[in-house]
């Protein structure tokens, strides 16, 4: 079965898809923070800091994706809707934040 990311973004009026692949992995920092932690650095090129920081992408990223083939590194922001598609267009995963 091949993935495909759908996130959702202002109000719902713009639609990305970024295909995944056969398999993809999902790291959140609240299951996982030292692995979000690495995510984080490795693509924002800087130290993720869990609270007290003004940086908006800090306080609003809450998770990664990484493609099968690990060629994309793409992360959730809390503003958005983020759900992992089938190909035939069904949903098989709602990955959106829920405080």
């Amino acid at each position: 079965m091949s993935y495909t990311l759908r996130t959702m973004v202002a109000n719902n009026t713009i639609q990305n898809n970024r295909y995944l692949g056969d398999e993809y992995q999902v790291v959140l920092s609240d299951d996982n923070y030292e692995e979000f932690a690495r995510h984080y650095e490795r693509y924002f090129g800087k130290k993720h800091v869990k609270e007290g920081n003004e940086d908006g992408f800090n306080n609003d990223t809450y998770g990664f994706i990484t493609a099968s083939d690990g060629s994309q590194w793409i992360p959730m922001y809390k503003s958005q809707r983020n759900y992992i598609m089938t190909a035939s267009g069904q949903t098989f995963s709602n990955l959106t934040w829920k405080p």
